[in-house]
């Protein structure tokens, strides 16, 4: 069986800005060989499909969005759709459920040495789906990973000191600025599209 991959490299063409008064704080920019200026987004987009890339979020969240374009149903297998970091592989996909749970108490206290507790516990449980389907002139958004979740340690004679004006104080910092050679973090995406939902073309 053939499957159709769309591919897209995030050389991850970043800067770091480090922000230094009580607290560090570490604020990248992902740009891929896909980014569009005009758009200001990472966007692969033919005459069947539109797919933006967002990472915007702590630990750098990956949200795909995809728009159908055509007059025909479009299906995406996220369990051979993954991000390759450092060569290797994540899936986009995991056979696992979450369970949102939300507590609710309440205490009555008759006396100082008496009382009577009422709880109740309602959750939802949650699972990616595996395959999503994607009518005609519609669209999805997919969230199924983060990429970065500690520090990239950086040279701080490298880079270049600033000054960041918020609005409750100024900060100072240290701007960093990388090409797609030398980037200190880089990945690559791989989506499996079809236009059956058998995956046979």
């Amino acid at each position: 069986m053939n499957f159709s991959f769309l591919k897209s490299v995030f050389f991850l063409s970043f800067f770091i800005l480090s922000l230094s008064s009580c607290k560090k704080y570490q604020y990248l920019t992902v740009v891929g060989d896909i980014y569009s200026e005009q758009n200001a987004v990472n966007r692969i987009e033919t005459d069947t499909l539109l797919i933006n890339y967002n990472f915007n979020g702590y630990g750098c969240p990956v949200k795909i969005t995809v728009f159908n374009k055509s007059n025909q149903p479009l299906y995406i297998d996220w369990s051979k759709s993954s991000v390759i970091i450092a060569g290797q592989r994540f899936s986009y996909w995991t056979d696992a459920s979450t369970l949102r749970t939300n507590t609710e108490s309440t205490e009555i206290r008759w006396t100082k040495d008496f009382s009577t507790t009422n709880s109740s516990t309602n959750g939802v449980i949650v699972k990616n789906e595996r395959i999503s389907f994607i009518p005609p002139k519609a669209g999805i958004i997919y969230k199924p990973i983060s990429l970065k979740n500690s520090w990239i340690e950086m040279n701080a004679s490298t880079g270049q000191k600033i000054n960041v004006h918020c609005e409750v104080e100024s900060m100072n910092g240290i701007f960093y600025s990388f090409t797609e050679d030398n980037s200190p973090f880089e990945f690559r995406s791989f989506i499996t599209i079809s236009t059956n939902e058998q995956f046979s073309n």
